[in-house]
């Protein structure tokens, strides 16, 4: 199509909207030629873009105006005629005519909300055409809300099931849906009321996805038996990516820092005042609403419907990454925002209870719950003891591990054998382990000595059925009682043993290990504890920059007497060279 063609067909798009403005419904005819141009694939993208937006216009002008069957007329004429007097006509006095029109027009409101809905879920669409369809799919939404007199039903809840069951979900459309109408609050509850329906079960999850989701992409010339196995495995696919891009959202919106404000109200949230809100004839009052640094903290209904939304996502099995993710944002991002953090426990305990990489993840969740929200779980540090490996300390996430793993142990009330333990296994790991891995571990051992004196004998011990003559006539230790393969801290026999592996690593190839281990015999060691800071910063980066900046004190021998020959005197190739 020509571009001037494209021109005309704008410009009729944009006539019959005028019309349809003007005259009401004696017009409506000109919605059918706008759907059509909607519909076709084949037009130019600039006519979709105008036929989204004049439809959404359309329809909330004609309910406006009451001719549609979506509840009561509120626009401004009725009201001004309303006060002058004027009585409304009855709708059981309206002409059978009237009724079939509102009919009709309810029908094509559900065919363009289908329109607008396969546009902005459809791969390689242009961005544009995607947000522009996605804007008036949410803007024709407000007809449902003011009939329904709530948002989370209807409409917006297939328009909403059916965005997050996308494959990958266009940045543009959720960068749009944040900015435009996550920043009203009541949008905001509805989203999470319809997330919290549709993952109250595996069945409803199901049945929400199936509702929402056309049966289009069904293929034909399959029998039965294949059909119900592209149906269900087409079914686990859009549950894998509704869960997933539901946690994306959530999390977005944990982190949102909008100022929230009700979509139907003539007063807004402004700053930190408190303001009385009209919404649906319902007076609704917000108090103790507090914001620190542009977030909202204190709002009691968004912060409850935002953990049920959170708790019901739970329920479920969720992909890979998007676990990960929520694990690695539970500290700052959704712990802060829910209503009653103590109800994390289960997920953050099953998560803990897998082991390796997401034990690791969970670690500062579960020690939060315990620190600031009096959570009892004496399982925490056998755990902890038992995630206490090469492998782990090496992971991916051993930053983050080697950051907490000082919070943890930095308690005074934890007993002897605990901290022997601790130490005894960072100490075996610092034979086995890299040369940043055991600088950290000698230096939180250190600490743990230093900061529980009565496991100090663990550095200086001698066999038990020699005593002095041990020392006298220099003799080793002997077995060594501790049993590294034993879980258990009270029974692994650590606080019997010593740690003969500080003595081992006198002669470590790595002058900063020796460093540290003169720290446990000299006399002039630091007597208090060691900033760690430095330790769990260190990698083989910064150990090689620190060696090629260290000053040397003498000269370095650069070159050396040239040899006379190749080979010296009475060597058995001299006579070969000769």
């Amino acid at each position: 199509m020509a571009d001037s063609d494209n021109v005309d067909v704008v410009k009729s798009i944009a006539k019959a909207e005028k019309e349809i403005q003007k005259h009401g419904i004696l017009k409506v005819n000109g919605i059918v030629e706008i759907l059509e141009h909607l519909s076709q694939s084949e037009s130019p993208i600039p006519v979709r873009i105008k036929g989204a937006v004049a439809m959404a216009r359309i329809f909330l002008r004609l309910y406006s105006e009451g001719h549609m069957k979506t509840g009561p007329v509120r626009s401004r004429d009725v009201q001004i005629s309303m006060i002058r007097g004027k009585k409304r006509k009855n709708t059981s006095s309206e002409s059978k005519m009237h009724q079939k029109v509102k009919e009709w027009l309810d029908e094509r409101y559900l065919e363009c909300a289908e329109v607008l809905g396969a546009i902005y879920c459809s791969s390689g669409i242009d961005e544009r055409l995607q947000t522009a369809a996605f804007h008036s799919a949410l803007e024709m939404c407000k007809i449902d809300g003011e009939r329904r007199g709530k948002l989370y039903e209807g409409t917006f809840q297939k328009l909403l099931i059916r965005l997050l069951c996308v494959a990958s979900l266009p940045k543009a459309l959720l960068d749009h849906f944040d900015s435009k109408f996550l920043r009203y609050i009541d949008v905001s509850k509805d989203t999470f009321k319809v997330l919290k329906a549709a993952l109250s079960s595996s069945e409803a999850l199901e049945k929400s996805i199936s509702c929402s989701v056309t049966s289009s992409e069904h293929e034909d010339g399959h029998n039965e038996n294949d059909k119900k196995s592209l149906s269900s495995n087409k079914t686990e696919i859009l549950k894998n990516n509704f869960l997933g891009n539901a946690t994306g959202l959530l999390l977005r919106m944990s982190d949102a820092k909008n100022q929230f404000r009700y979509q139907g109200g003539e007063k807004y949230l402004d700053d930190s005042k408190i303001s009385s809100l009209d919404h649906s004839k319902k007076r609704r009052r917000i108090s103790g609403i507090e914001q620190e640094n542009g977030i909202l903290e204190d709002m009691r209904d968004y912060a409850k419907a935002l953990s049920q939304a959170w708790l019901a996502l739970f329920k479920h099995r969720l992909p890979t990454s998007s676990y990960e993710q929520t694990l690695k944002c539970m500290k700052d991002t959704i712990l802060p925002r829910i209503e009653q953090p103590i109800l994390m426990f289960d997920f953050l305990k099953d998560s803990y209870d897998i082991g390796g990489f997401v034990s690791l993840l969970a670690l500062e969740g579960l020690f939060i719950l315990m620190q600031k929200h009096n959570l009892d779980y004496p399982d925490f540090f056998p755990k902890l003891y038992q995630l206490l490996t090469i492998k782990n300390l090496q992971s991916s996430a051993c930053d983050r591990f080697f950051s907490l793993l000082p919070l943890f142990l930095k308690s005074f009330k934890l007993p002897a054998y605990m901290v022997a333990a601790f130490a005894k296994r960072l100490c075996r790991i610092s034979l086995k382990a890299e040369v940043p891995i055991c600088i950290f571990s000698l230096a939180l051992v250190f600490n743990l000595l230093k900061r529980h004196p009565q496991c100090q004998e663990l550095v200086h011990r001698v066999p038990k059925e020699e005593g002095i003559l041990a020392v006298v006539r220099r003799k080793p230790f002997g077995p060594d009682p501790y049993q590294e393969s034993n879980p258990d801290m009270a029974t692994c026999k650590a606080i019997d043993s010593c740690l003969w592996e500080i003595k081992t690593l006198k002669n470590h190839y790595s002058p900063k290990v020796v460093a540290l281990v003169r720290n446990f015999t000299d006399e002039n060691a630091p007597k208090y504890e060691i900033d760690m800071e430095p330790y769990i910063k260190e990698n083989f980066n910064s150990l090689y920059e620190e060696e090629a900046n260290h000053r040397i004190n003498h000269r370095v021998a650069l070159r050396y007497n040239p040899p006379e020959k190749l080979f010296a005197g009475n060597s058995f190739m001299q006579d070969f060279q000769e």
